[in-house]
């Protein structure tokens, strides 16, 4: 199993790349929310946590097994919720931001932030940390 999912800058969040495949749609508004990928034959979890009706939105993916996806499968309501949260509080997860429905950048968000701070802080403490990175690479680039 990957431990990273692969994603495509301008892709959609529910299909970060040209070789995802959606198995598994468990919430949807307008597009969706949180479900199944599948990528070179592995599984990952994926959620939007944050704006799902807003232009920028916060995506996060965690790699899960056949045996996970398939229980996942079986569940529905508080109980289905409560093994997606124990995903993302069991592993290391990939976080994107995207505009509109295309990925704007992604990256590591480590399972011991994730405990510490919640998915959703995680996520936006990773990709602002990103964010700055390419703001001082970008910075270092000489004007034309």
């Amino acid at each position: 199993m990957s431990d990273q999912i692969q994603l495509l800058i301008g892709a959609t969040p529910w299909l970060p790349s040209a070789e995802s495949e959606l198995v598994e749609e468990y919430a949807h508004y307008d597009m969706p929310t949180v479900g199944v990928i599948s990528q070179y034959g592995c599984y990952f979890l994926f959620e939007c946590v944050e704006g799902v009706v807003d232009n920028f939105n916060i995506w996060v993916y965690a790699p899960i097994t056949k045996k996970e996806e398939e229980e996942l499968s079986q569940l529905t309501g508080s109980e289905l919720t409560e093994a997606i949260d124990a995903i993302w509080g069991s592993r290391d997860l990939t976080a994107a931001i995207a505009e509109g429905d295309a990925i704007l950048t992604g990256g590591p968000v480590v399972q011991a932030t994730v405990k510490r701070l919640g998915v959703t802080r995680a996520a936006l403490n990773a990709l602002h940390t990103l964010v700055k990175g390419i703001d001082a690479a970008s910075a270092l680039e000489p004007a034309v």
